[in-house]
């Protein structure tokens, strides 16, 4: 699609571009929305939560925690742990969410690993237009999931869901396999595996350190590029 179909079609082609989120979003929000009330909320609460807060799996980690009456403070320390990676997508759309404030302020909010592997190296995400409706396309898939386990758990709590869980990781790692094959750009994959058997043999498999020092990394490789690399060769 050329830039001038881009400029009259931007839903057409934020919808058709969003599918594979859809396939992995509603079975999840689905699976979110059967525990939920299994474990004895509210039928509103589920889908509040996934309109309000949408952050994946810091919303199952939110309901429990709530069961267990953890403190304020615990909550906003381990869903920030949980999140920390997003701080570091942020950066990468610095020059790309220019559009109107408030727009700007839903997508930057609304920024999900499965809309940041759709953003990641698509020329497309430069059209404000188009990076909303993903993003917004995205959110609606998580909310209507969500509604459909809450409304479905009189005939699905019987079953065992858990299995659902398993199909956000799975269209990550189809959507991040894409990606690099399309970019061409391996140094993040490798340096993601070494930083992660260096956590698991030296860090009794703390993954925290592992993304630590995978960020670490990567920084001080695209600064030796841009910056470094000039220096020492002069």
């Amino acid at each position: 699609m050329n830039n001038s179909e881009l400029q009259f079609s931007p839903f057409k082609s934020a919808f058709k571009d969003s599918i594979p989120a859809l396939t992995g979003y509603v079975p999840i929000g689905l699976s979110f929305g059967i525990i939920c009330q299994k474990l004895a909320y509210p039928w509103f609460v589920a889908p509040l939560i996934s309109f309000f807060i949408y952050a994946g799996a810091s919303q199952f980690i939110l309901v429990c925690l709530l069961l267990a009456h953890s403190s304020f403070w615990s909550i906003i320390y381990l869903t920030s742990i949980v999140n920390l990676r997003h701080m570091f997508y942020g950066f990468s759309f610095l020059d790309k969410f220019q559009s109107h404030p408030l727009l700007r302020l839903y997508m930057i909010s609304a920024l999900t690993d499965e809309s940041y592997a759709l953003f990641a190296n698509n020329h497309k995400s430069y059209n404000s237009l188009y990076s909303f409706y993903v993003s917004f396309l995205c959110h609606f898939y998580w909310v209507i999931g969500t509604i459909i386990g809450v409304f479905s758990y009189s005939f699905l709590g019987g079953f065992n869901t858990e299995f659902l869980v398993y199909a956000l990781t799975a269209l990550f790692l189809i959507m991040a396999i894409d990606g690099v094959l399309t970019s061409k750009y391996f140094t993040p994959v490798i340096t993601g595996f070494v930083c992660y058997f260096a956590s698991f043999f030296l860090f009794k498999k703390n993954l925290l350190i592992a993304v630590i020092l995978y960020f670490v990394s990567m920084f001080v490789l695209e600064w030796y590029k841009s910056y470094g690399k000039k220096h020492v060769i002069n």
